[in-house]
């Protein structure tokens, strides 16, 4: 079984929730997220449905354009982790963070 990036990303929207709890979701869509916050642990911007809170979010009933919408669940322990985003923002993270290492092992 291999294991789900949510286990890494976890503690991110968790502080992430407690960080942006208090904001709109005009507030909310203008803030600066990390990669893997944006991708894991935010709703994509392509899905169209009812904003209830930060990781909370009501599906409409149809089809869905993006697979990330279809993915996305309100529950802390899923959020967008197994979606196509999140893997994209953890894989952006990985490679910023070698980016860095391998500038600072060149110097």
């Amino acid at each position: 079984m291999k294991p789900r990036i949510g286990m890494i990303s976890n503690h991110i929207c968790s502080s992430h929730e407690n960080k942006y709890h208090n904001d709109t979701i005009q507030m909310f869509f203008k803030e600066r997220l990390n990669p893997i916050q944006s991708g894991c642990c935010k709703l994509p911007d392509e899905c169209v449905f009812t904003y209830r809170g930060l990781t909370n979010w009501t599906k409409e009933s149809g089809v869905f354009g993006y697979p990330d919408c279809k993915t996305w669940e309100n529950d802390p322990k899923v959020l967008c982790f197994n979606c196509k985003s999140c893997k994209a923002g953890v894989a952006d993270n990985l490679k910023q963070s070698l980016k860095k290492k391998a500038i600072v092992n060149t110097d």
